[in-house]
């Protein structure tokens, strides 16, 4: 019972901060920082056999992402919930990680062909943004965990 607040506790507070660090940094030509995805991505990796929360955390994840960018219902979570089920099935390399946040514009740019930016110009971004967050968030969510004890045996 213990374990399990213990990591209810570490996905809200990484949930919640992630999304206020993707609030308040810039945005580039409507490209923002993949922070929220990155959480995403960086608990499917850690958390990976606890099911139940990495899918809770995408469907989090991806709402919040949807509410403060001011996306229709369910374009973020939709990819979201995709990403943690390819990550938590498939598990591919962590370098791929890279390229879901490309999907992710791709996808907006699909559903959405009026958002701001081209699409040559938001893919760019959207790699070069991913190289530096991707990494970062996931070492921070790694020493989260770490502090919270959540995976030692």
């Amino acid at each position: 019972m213990k374990r399990e607040l213990a990591r209810l506790a570490v996905a809200l507070i990484l949930l919640i901060c992630s999304g206020a660090a993707e609030e308040l940094m810039p945005k580039f030509f409507g490209v923002g920082l993949p922070v929220l995805m990155a959480a995403t991505m960086a608990m499917v990796r850690l958390m990976g056999r606890n099911r139940f929360y990495i899918y809770l955390f995408a469907l989090l994840a991806g709402s919040m992402e949807d509410a403060l960018c001011g996306l229709p219902f369910a374009m973020s979570t939709s990819y979201f919930i995709l990403v943690a089920v390819a990550l938590a099935t498939i598990t591919p390399p962590f370098v791929c990680d890279f390229f879901f946040f490309i999907g992710y514009q791709v996808w907006l740019w699909i559903w959405l062909p009026e958002l701001y930016g081209s699409l040559g110009v938001r893919l760019g971004l959207a790699f070069a943004f991913s190289l530096v967050v991707i990494p970062v968030v996931h070492l921070a969510t790694l020493g989260l965990l770490r502090k919270a004890v959540i995976n030692e045996d």
